[in-house]
């Protein structure tokens, strides 16, 4: 049994914040251990795209949680809050401090809020659900899904095929919507003394470092491990890794549909858009403790350790 006064921070914000390099730094400053809470860097696939920390960045502190599933196994959020619960009470009986680092926000609020307790589904159910998608395509499994459960309109996307399935086979296994699931108020909870450090600096900063940090991934060769990843898996879009930003946009311009040009333009304005829905999430859903508000790396450190101080 964990105690409720073990320290665990976690450090979070939108893409290109600079929330890696800041959780590196305080994990030095605090004995930590770095655990990941990032949707698409738990596979071990597109280590460049999915900007997973370096060898350089993991030999500095001890990281878990990065490149552990390979690109054909499923994750939800729920899997992913056993992961960590198991990682911190690790990290805590080894004496360090966890520090949890991540911009997926329904992880992050989940770790901080809790989860609804859906109770799990069959493997028939699951295996049914998904030969149904395949057979039907996105925009046909969307016009099922909403026959089925009407409730999930204007909630779950058309375009979001994880969810959309989820929510199709929580709906045909247990009779409810997963819309009412989510408001139940039966929550699973992680119990945990948590520190909450929101990396939010300002947007003209934040934008300018996604469209920089995008070319540095084309000089770090994120085309070549598209190509590889597409030659390895022929139903690469069915899977998970394929929602990471910039693989549509690389396969479209290896396919011709579109120039190299026209691929970083757009892959940049993907990297914009979801950062600017990164920073609307965590503000609606996490109440932080502390907030980085500025793009300067070192002034980013001394706002850190001015909040630490307040700890003592």
């Amino acid at each position: 049994m964990v105690s409720s006064f073990d320290q665990v921070f976690v450090v979070f914000g939108p893409t290109a914040s600079g929330k890696s390099d800041l959780g590196i730094f305080l994990s030095e400053l605090k004995n930590g251990e770095i655990i990941n809470a990032d949707s698409v860097q738990i596979y071990d696939a597109l280590p460049n795209l999915t900007a997973q920390p370096s060898k350089e960045d993991m030999g500095k502190v001890p990281h878990h949680l990065y490149g552990i599933l390979s690109p054909e196994e499923n994750n939800s959020v729920g899997t992913w809050l056993s992961l960590v619960d198991k990682e911190i009470k690790n990290v805590i009986a080894n004496g360090k401090t966890p520090v949890i680092i991540g911009g997926t926000g329904m992880y992050v609020s989940a770790l901080l809020n809790g989860i609804n307790h859906i109770p799990e589904i069959e493997k028939s159910i699951r295996d049914n659900v998904k030969n149904l998608f395949s057979e039907l395509g996105i925009a046909g499994f969307y016009e099922e899904l909403i026959s089925l459960d009407p409730k999930v309109i204007g909630i779950i996307s058309p375009k979001d095929s994880q969810r959309m399935i989820r929510a199709y086979e929580v709906k045909k296994a247990t009779g409810i919507s997963i819309t009412d699931w989510w408001k139940n108020p039966d929550r699973k909870h992680i119990k945990y003394n948590f520190y909450k450090i929101f990396v939010n600096p300002p947007r003209e900063d934040l934008y300018a470092k996604c469209d920089a940090r995008f070319i540095k991934m084309i000089d770090n060769n994120v085309i070549d491990e598209v190509i590889s990843l597409k030659r390895k898996y022929e139903n690469l879009e069915k899977l998970c890794i394929y929602k990471a930003i910039g693989v549509k946009e690389i396969l479209s311009m290896l396919n011709k549909e579109i120039t190299i040009n026209e691929m970083i333009a757009k892959a940049q304005q993907s990297t914009r858009n979801y950062a600017k829905r990164q920073i609307t999430w965590f503000k609606n859903q996490i109440n932080s403790d502390a907030i980085i508000d500025t793009s300067d790396k070192q002034e980013q450190k001394n706002m850190l350790k001015t909040y630490l101080n307040k700890l003592v």
